[in-house]
């Protein structure tokens, strides 16, 4: 007999899980809500039944318990079941409720308007007041008071309202303060690249567009960046008093309420990143920010106005380093920006500062360049500029036998490095009678201001020119040369090429023909009248000389004949003629060479006649 009604009861609770006959109205089963007031102080709990309007037994029922309410809220939690005798199924976790009546007789027998049901839900103590919706999902359920029978009108979905008093609510309709919109936040970074290990500046302006507005109590703010490129440095940011902010997967959050805060001439928030890798246009970006006035707080805090999202690049660095070589002293020296720099940046290399005794720094190397202190190098790469090394020698100065005086200096000193153009100084050292000419290094000479490579130790002795006496011309006069004429006898010392001159015309030089002459072929001879004679017109210069020679042609017709007689007549005896005299022909004239002009020299004149 049992085992009958146990199939008969299996078979009713599949028919009303899938869809038996209707037996009964709708409105036979209802799901009943409850009330309850909370105050802040501890939570309250409330049932909620689903009843039988008309009554009956049952044998089985199954569905599902919303596990709160259905607003999108959680105040209300799913904490208890009824448990009938038997039950296989009844969780607060799932909602899920499921049971037979496995004595196949007694079933479960519920009075009009009872309860066959029932759920109890826990109310948090801070809910605001208001309904709030529960459900029950019924997917099978058997007996009732037309007897043994599934129950198909009740399955479904069942609703019902659960009323919360809340007596601690602030005013349900609070009027919103107007300054609370004004607000704005100005996002910048101070640079667009940045270098590996380098650190970048975002910086947060809090303003607001209302002039009257200097402060704002409440900030909930969210910077975004990137988490493999950058990691935030608290110890180099700067928020304004009271605010800290927390990172955490690639955001920055700054939440803060209280006391005032002031705006100042824009609230400054500077948040210091370091750069970790390289990487193109990370992006820094406020995702949220909340702030507010205290007199807004009895509502949702509305979000500033942002702008700015700024994009910084990382780039690869490099370390720039400087060594000394063997053999030398000193501290290295640094760039300016420092030895860390960005992958493509232009340095100046800088001034050596190592020292190496007996040497000069040249050049700084890469190890395949050279380059000089000053230049412009572009860097890609770790590299480490080596100080190259010249010899030092000594440029020594002598003055040379008999001379006195110090030696001169070169400009930068006279010890230099090898390879070094100098330029020979002017001479310091003086020699009586002599006059400086040139430096000589033993092989070659060389002038004031020569340039000269320095190879080696190197000494440079002064070449002298001795000094030459300026020319000395001694006059002697024979004024009975002939009537009115006076001769004019020169001779000169230190010539140096010089002859002696009367008037600024060359002196002559006379070449005896006779046995005996007074006129000494290296004296200079000139004829003047007398009464024109004047000692101050004797001079010398760089000048030819012409030879008169006393071969008798007296007129210097270059042919002796009788009429050079008659010349050398004319001028004994004053005779006036229509000529002019030269003082070719006036020196020609004395035949015999005894110093003045006569009769005997017109017969010696007649003698050379051929």
């Amino acid at each position: 007999m049992k085992k009958a009604l146990s199939i008969i009861l299996v078979l009713a609770l599949a028919c009303s899980l899938f869809g038996g006959a209707a037996l009964a109205a709708a409105s036979d089963y209802v799901l009943t809500g409850g009330s309850v007031t909370v105050d802040g102080t501890e939570d309250k709990t409330v049932e909620v039944a689903f009843t039988s309007v008309k009554g009956g037994t049952y044998y089985s029922f199954s569905g599902n318990w919303s596990l709160k309410e259905t607003q999108d809220s959680s105040y209300l939690t799913l904490t208890a079941l009824s448990k009938p005798k038997g039950a296989t199924e009844n969780s607060t976790e799932t909602g899920r409720t499921q049971w037979t009546d496995m004595s196949f007789s007694d079933g479960l027998t519920v009075a009009a308007n009872g309860a066959i049901w029932t759920a109890t839900y826990t109310v948090d103590k801070n809910t605001p007041s208001g309904t709030y919706t529960v459900s029950l999902n019924v997917d099978g359920i058997t007996g009732g008071s037309a007897g043994f029978n599934a129950e198909t009108d009740a399955q479904g979905l069942k609703t019902a309202t659960i009323t919360v008093t809340n007596p601690t609510d602030p005013d349900p309709d609070p009027t919103p303060d107007p300054n609370a919109n004004g607000y704005t936040v100005t996002v910048k970074a101070d640079k667009t690249t940045v270098a590996t290990g380098g650190t970048v500046l975002i910086s947060l302006d809090v303003a607001n567009s209302v002039s009257t507005v200097t402060e704002f109590y409440v900030i909930d703010l969210v910077l975004t960046y990137e988490n493999a490129n950058f990691t935030y440095d608290a110890s180099n940011s700067t928020l304004p008093s009271g605010l800290t902010a927390t990172a955490s997967g690639g955001e920055l959050t700054i939440q803060r309420y209280g006391s005032a805060i002031a705006l100042q001439d824009g609230a400054e928030f500077k948040l210091a990143f370091t750069a970790d890798s390289a990487a193109e246009n990370c992006e820094f970006k406020v995702t949220k920010a909340q702030i507010d006035t205290a007199n807004n707080a009895n509502q949702d805090a509305p979000e500033a106005s942002v702008s700015g999202t700024p994009k910084v690049t990382v780039s690869q660095t490099y370390t720039v380093t400087f060594k000394g070589g063997s053999g030398t002293t000193g501290t290295a020296p640094t760039l300016t920006s420092g030895n860390t720099v960005a992958d493509g940046s232009t340095i100046t290399l800088p001034n050596n500062t190592f020292k190496k005794e007996g040497w000069t720094f040249s050049k700084w190397s890469d190890g395949k360049n050279e380059y000089d202190e000053g230049d412009e190098y572009t860097v890609t790469g770790d590299v480490t500029f080596t100080a190259q090394w010249s010899k030092n020698y000594t440029v020594a100065f002598e003055g040379g036998t008999g001379a006195t005086g110090n030696p001169p200096e070169l400009t930068g000193g006279n010890t230099v490095a090898d390879g070094t153009e100098i330029r020979l100084p002017n001479n310091t050292f003086s020699k009586d009678g002599y006059t400086f000419s040139k430096w000589s290094d033993g092989q070659n000479e060389y002038g004031e201001g020569a340039k000269y490579t320095v190879t080696g130790d190197v000494t440079f002795t002064a070449q002298w020119t001795e000094n030459t006496p300026d020319p000395k011309v001694t006059v002697e006069t024979n004024a009975n040369y002939c009537d009115g004429y006076t001769l004019i006898k020169a001779t000169i010392e230190n010539a140096d090429g010089n002859v002696p001159t009367y008037k600024g015309e060359a002196m002559f030089k006379v070449k005896n023909v006779t046995g005996e002459s007074i006129y000494d072929e290296n004296a200079y001879y000139y004829v003047e009248k007398t009464a024109d004679y004047d000692a101050g017109l004797v001079s010398y210069a760089k000048k030819s000389v012409e030879t008169i020679t006393k071969d008798g042609d007296a007129n210097q017709t270059g042919r002796v004949d009788i009429n050079d007689a008659q010349f050398i007549y004319n001028l004994y005896n004053g005779v006036s003629v229509t000529y002019n005299m030269s003082v070719e022909q006036l020196l020609a004239s004395d035949v015999n060479g005894d110093g003045k002009v006569g009769t005997d020299d017109c017969a010696a004149a007649i003698d050379k006649i051929q």
